[in-house]
């Protein structure tokens, strides 16, 4: 009966708040694209589903008690919505995009819109924007003037091809469903791209064709990779490209099979998971050196602004950026309410630019589950560190740093499949340096464009907690017993971030109490 009463007052509340019934909407907008997610099978496989939600929006109008009435009226529309957008984000199979010729052996002229990355078959990975179809294999397909899409290439290491340039690809076209099955097929897709191929014949038409800003944001990203490279040796130039911006392409085999091995893989892929867990750890230490929070929080804001300019402004690192703001907004609020609604509307803009980064982009998953952990996880863990030395912060970054942990766990070993015995030692070892990192790294590359010389002395001091990080990584990694091969199932994960919103929410609930 209580709980009964709990759920009562609960749905009451909601409904008695506009700002809680547009938080619901927002959250049923989530679950509808991760049904979508789940079960999507081709637009005609939802037409059944669609009739079903309907019939349950209409059912929802002869509700005798209002409340629910409203609720369950404003949960069909989000959820409706949610599966909506997943289904129109697949381009339709017509003559105008690249999916069209999927099946066929065809002659394309297209630009690379983003440096090609080495793929899992030794070849490099070319993502190519379509511009036009010259000829294919098949005389009765009617082609079209002008064909738009994106198409991953993958094609032997050398030579390099770059970003802008304009290429004439010859290739079978396959369906990512050929090529990847399920998440690996979904993956591609994320990135807009709808047809692969493989043994490629390419020329190499015309080079920096990319549009003027796109130009001249892969000419800074080229430069900045450059400077990099310029102030530190592999692997700790590697390292540091992939703490900064996800590049891994200086970084040894070995190195990134002991990341795996400790459990610190996150730490390479740009994700608010690092953003996050560098802005709260200056914001402290800004804090605790006497700076007012209020000036902490717009000095931090400028140069988390600053950090996604110089490190690329690539879809995943905005996002990142983005995390390491509401986390600045959340210290700066206070008040979890306010921060929940934030958290809710964010994700519920960035999935709809782009619906299919909820379920298979883990860098946004890691963001989204490291800023909860923050938000929500270090309130209740505080008693658990209350013998941490406070000196230099100390004791509230390895709060957050645990609360970050907690939080990505379950996700980690879903998507990478290797747990390991020593990542909570590895993560608590690793992580509290990896703001000292970032933000003396980060000066270093900012200066190396300004000031040789005194970028010199923070690339020293960056260069101290790189070396710590890959012998304490190589050193954890050699132990026999340091990991093995885990994967758990997504009931399971999903089951454990049901458990933790439910503990959150009644330990939430005993504080405010207090």
């Amino acid at each position: 009966m209580r709980i009964k009463e709990e759920v009562r007052n609960f749905l009451a509340n909601l409904y008695a708040s506009r700002s809680k019934k547009f938080m619901l909407l927002n959250a049923a907008f989530l679950i509808g694209v991760i049904l979508a997610s789940l079960f999507y099978a081709g637009r005609s496989a939802f037409i059944p589903l669609y009739i079903c939600a309907w019939i349950g929006a209409i059912v929802c109008l002869f509700l005798r008690s209002r409340v629910y009435r409203m609720l369950f009226i404003i949960v069909a529309i989000g959820i409706l919505a949610g599966i909506a957008r997943f289904v129109i984000s697949e381009p339709t199979q017509t003559a105008e995009h690249i999916k069209f010729y999927n099946g066929l052996f065809a002659t394309f002229i297209g630009v690379v819109g983003e440096e090609p990355k080495a793929s899992f078959n030794q070849k490099q990975k070319i993502l190519v924007e379509v511009e036009h179809v010259e000829r294919v294999n098949d005389a009765h397909v009617q082609l079209s003037d002008s064909v738009i899409g994106t198409v991953a290439v993958y094609a032997p290491q050398f030579p390099a091809r770059k970003a802008g340039d304009e290429l004439e690809v010859t290739c079978a076209l396959q369906d990512t469903s050929e090529f990847g099955k399920g998440a690996q097929a979904e993956k591609l897709h994320k990135d807009g791209v709808w047809a692969v191929c493989d043994d490629a014949r390419i020329r190499v038409l015309a080079e920096n064709r990319l549009a003027r800003g796109a130009g001249l944001l892969n000419t800074f990203r080229t430069q900045v990779d450059a400077h990099v490279q310029g102030l530190f040796n592999e692997p700790y130039a590697g390292l540091l490209g992939g703490i900064l911006y996800g590049a891994r392409a200086g970084v040894s085999a070995q190195l990134l099979t002991d990341f795996q091995r400790t459990g610190l893989s996150h730490v390479m892929a740009i994700s608010g998971y690092n953003i996050t867990i560098m802005v709260t750890a200056l914001s402290i230490l800004a804090v605790y050196t006497g700076m007012r929070r209020q000036h902490a929080f717009w000095i931090l804001t400028g140069m988390l602004i600053l950090f996604v300019i110089f490190t690329g402004a690539s879809a995943s690192v905005v996002r990142a950026g983005v995390m390491g703001f509401l986390v600045l907004l959340a210290r700066q609020m206070g008040r979890g309410s306010a921060i929940t609604r934030v958290l809710l509307l964010s994700a519920s803009i960035l999935v709809l630019f782009n619906p299919r980064v909820l379920m298979f982009d883990v860098g946004f998953q890691l963001s989204y589950l490291s800023t909860v952990g923050l938000v929500y996880g270090v309130p209740l863990l505080e008693k658990i560190f209350d013998r941490v030395p406070e000196m230099f912060g100390l004791k509230e970054i390895t709060l957050c740093t645990a609360a970050a942990l907690i939080a990505t766990t379950p996700l980690i070993l879903y998507q990478f499949g290797r747990f390991s015995l020593i990542a909570p030692v590895a993560n608590l070892l690793v992580l509290p340096f990896i703001p000292m990192t970032m933000a003396f790294g980060f000066a270093a590359l900012i200066l190396s464009f300004i000031w040789t010389p005194l970028c010199a002395v923070f690339a020293w001091i960056a260069w101290v907690p790189l070396a710590y990080i890959v012998q304490v990584v190589s050193a954890l990694s050699r132990l026999e017993f340091s990991s093995f091969s885990l994967r758990i199932a997504l009931p399971v994960m999903a089951a454990y971030y049901i458990l933790m919103m439910y503990v959150v929410y009644v330990q939430t609930k005993k504080l405010n109490a207090l």
